[in-house]
């Protein structure tokens, strides 16, 4: 879930992932790359420089998130 919306806001902005990587300080599109598989989530002190990059809205990329927990609770609980 997280990721599939990491990857479609990228594409819908036409930043690579290279591009993204390179603006938060990575040296490698690995960890982008690891988010839109869900692997990992991006690091929260990302966030604020994603939301610019990408375009979003702070309360979208909020909602995601809490969606997002919300699932993982509900599986690991089941």
């Amino acid at each position: 879930m997280l990721g599939r919306f990491f990857k479609e806001k990228r594409i819908e902005a036409s930043l690579s992932q290279v591009y993204i990587a390179s603006s938060l300080g990575y040296d490698s599109p690995q960890m982008v790359s690891n988010w839109e598989r869900g692997l990992c989530a991006p690091p929260y002190d990302a966030l604020k420089k994603i939301v610019e990059l990408y375009g979003l809205s702070k309360k979208e990329v909020v909602e995601i998130f809490s969606d997002a927990t919300k699932e993982e609770l509900k599986a690991l609980l089941k």
